[in-house]
């Protein structure tokens, strides 16, 4: 079996608590994204930070996505785990990386997601379609070690499902998707998989077995729960509802 096409993005965790995102979504091999004190994708307001003190690009495939930092000649310069760069010389940084810029600091994050499908049917594929295209990845029918999250149209028993909630994954519907897509500043989070917009209605079924609201929200105490233990499925569903997929 391929391995499962996957979204991958760089975080910044800034010192004020935000989060910027990179890269945007439509975005272009080699985009570049200035961090600086003022009028930057990235902004830092910290006086020892210069007004355009560094440049981060994005280079190589979706799957292979790379961060480079650069310093562009700022006053008090720039840091890498402690280390100082030289003016305009690239530096690729990596999961974990604590990075200086004046007095401030931050942390980079790498994420990588990926995206199972669960109970759409052929004619709602068309939901998520665009979305996909514009984040530049595929979910799969497929649950594999590489699925972080589960999309589905409403909430429902299917294998999958219980696949998510073993696994700690946050089960959202298409909206939450579309979110991601839309996102048009840098200086962003990805939306939050609680959130009521984006979470599926649960079906009448599903509701009347007394699963609790927030049976979709990620919980990591369930791998204890269900660490060890063999799930069998057994065919057959409600009339009224389509066969699980």
């Amino acid at each position: 079996m391929p391995p499962q096409p996957t979204l991958q993005l760089w975080q910044l965790l800034l010192p004020s608590g935000e989060v910027a995102t990179l890269p945007l979504p439509g975005s272009v091999e080699g985009e570049k994204y200035t961090l600086g004190r003022k009028d930057c994708h990235v902004t830092l307001p910290d006086k020892a930070v210069s007004k355009k003190h560094a440049t981060l690009q994005l280079t190589g495939m979706q799957q292979q996505l790379q961060l480079l930092l650069v310093d562009e000649g700022s006053r008090f310069g720039t840091t890498v785990n402690g280390q100082r760069l030289s003016e305009g010389v690239a530096r690729e940084l990596t999961d974990g990386d604590e990075v200086g810029v004046g007095t401030s600091v931050f942390r980079v994050r790498r994420l990588v997601l990926g995206f199972c499908t669960s109970g759409f049917r052929p004619s709602d594929n068309d939901e998520i379609a665009d979305a996909c295209k514009r984040l530049g990845v595929r979910p799969t029918r497929e649950w594999t070690n590489a699925t972080t999250h589960l999309l589905m149209p409403s909430i429902k028993m299917t294998p999958k499902l219980v696949l998510a909630l073993a696994h700690a994954c946050p089960i959202v519907s298409p909206a939450w998707l579309r979110l991601c897509a839309a996102r048009s500043v840098v200086m962003s989070a990805l939306p939050d998989e609680k959130a009521a917009e984006v979470t599926p209605p649960m079906e009448k079924y599903a509701a009347n077995m007394e699963l609790p609201a927030d049976v979709h929200h990620a919980k990591p105490e369930r791998k204890a729960l269900f660490a060890g233990r063999r799930f069998a499925w057994l065919p057959g569903v409600p009339a009224s509802s389509p066969p699980p997929r």
